[in-house]
């Protein structure tokens, strides 16, 4: 499971306060965020999701790296696969191949599988 809070920090720096008040820039290029007003919380089936308090943009790990790095969902996949070690997750998931075209042919079901954030 990717931890979102990491991954923000990663992507915008630092968050301003720690624990429950964190909130860190918005991922979104467009979004000149002078004060930090993003927030990750859980929604109710346990995947950590950011929300953007001033522009609206919110999701998950997934959707962060696209947008903060205007790439393709099957690119932060991939990404997330690689830089997160979530690579043995999806193979003890079920999985046959999550590196190059091979898997693009799985992306819905590695999609779901990186988004719920569950553990095999």
């Amino acid at each position: 499971r990717t931890n979102l809070r990491d991954l923000l920090t990663e992507l915008t720096g630092a968050p301003r306060q720690l624990g429950a008040a964190a909130r860190w820039q918005c991922v979104t290029p467009t979004h000149d965020d002078e004060n930090p007003s993003t927030t990750v919380f859980t929604d109710s089936h346990g995947r950590e999701r950011y929300r953007c308090w001033s522009c609206g943009d919110a999701g998950t790990a997934i959707d962060a790296l696209m947008q903060a790095r205007s790439m393709s969902v099957a690119d932060a996949i991939s990404e997330l696969i690689e830089d997160r070690t979530l690579r043995e997750q999806v193979i003890k998931g079920g999985l046959e191949s999550v590196s190059g075209v091979e898997w693009e042919n799985q992306l819905d079901t590695i999609y779901e599988f990186v988004a719920r954030g569950t553990q095999p």
